[in-house]
């Protein structure tokens, strides 16, 4: 069965990351592959002046990632795709071009990785604070300050912990020539294999992660449910006591639609949305 293998490459700016996937992107290879570029899609946000801003960003294209690779969203115009590979039925490799210079961001990957069942891998490419800097000015528009990437450079996480076990270095380069870019395209070539030839992991404690992150969501989801029907059911018992001549402070209404709420969100007892339920349970606050 084929394979999802996601590869965070991890560095700073202007270290090589873009180049050596253009290149992969170029070659004929006999596996899917495809290029997410962070900052195609993050609006021109310096973190160090911005981070929430900046943070929102990444957790919308973390988003847009797994919508992509479960199949509920579309690729188009966010990902470069491999126009040469001639394999059909065959694994896909993702390349996620992003610093990813904290561990915290790159376990969000492992999550969607965990989640999707997908291989989970990191290239990480090493460079000096000053080479960085330098090839950074020659990027134009498209540079970053030299405080963001000193800051970088200070805080940059290298992979160390259990489930950041799949990763290479890149050797370190001077400048980008066609013999530095094909020698660290075999590498990752190399990298890749092993990749392929792994299994996705289910690490437990993730997946209790996962879990309750669904099972929050779901409840959410089910009690702001619950408040829309509330709300309408309010407002129909208020007019049909009024008509009766039962005239109760809007208090006391508002009050009991809360307690239903607040006994969904405890899940103390076992609900649906139905408003045969709902009805019940306003009832009982009621008296």
């Amino acid at each position: 069965m084929p394979k999802k293998i996601l590869i965070c490459l991890v560095g700073l700016p202007a270290c090589g990351k873009s180049t050596l996937s253009s290149h992969l992107l170029g070659m004929n290879l006999p596996f899917h592959t495809s290029h997410c570029c962070y900052d195609d899609h993050i609006p021109r946000v310096d973190h160090s002046h911005d981070p929430q801003a900046w943070g929102a960003a990444r957790l919308a294209i973390n988003r847009k990632l797994e919508g992509v690779l479960s199949g509920d969203m579309s690729h188009d115009g966010f990902l470069r795709q491999n126009q040469h590979s001639s394999a059909e039925d065959c694994d896909h490799v993702l390349l996620l071009d992003d610093n990813f210079y904290l561990r915290g961001m790159r376990k969000e990957i492992y999550h969607i990785a965990q989640k999707l069942r997908c291989v989970f891998g990191q290239i990480v490419f090493p460079v000096s604070n000053s080479l960085a800097v330098a090839n950074n000015k020659l990027r134009g528009n498209s540079s970053v300050t030299e405080e963001t990437i000193k800051k970088m450079s200070g805080e940059i996480e290298m992979p160390s912990e259990a489930w950041e076990k799949h990763f290479c270095y890149m050797k370190e380069v001077s400048e980008f020539t066609v013999d530095t870019v094909h020698i660290r395209s075999k590498t990752v070539l190399d990298f890749i294999n092993v990749l392929r030839n792994a299994e996705p992991e289910t690490d437990p404690m993730i997946e209790l992660e996962i879990k309750e992150k669904e099972r929050l969501k779901t409840l959410h989801d089910r009690v702001q449910q619950a408040d829309i029907a509330l709300r309408k059911l309010v407002s129909e018992k208020i007019k049909s006591d009024r008509s009766s001549g039962l005239k109760l402070p809007y208090k006391h209404y508002a009050d009991s639609k809360d307690k239903v709420l607040e006994q969904l969100r405890l899940e103390k007892i076992a609900y649906s949305c139905s408003d045969e339920v709902l009805i019940e349970m306003f009832e009982k606050f009621m008296t």
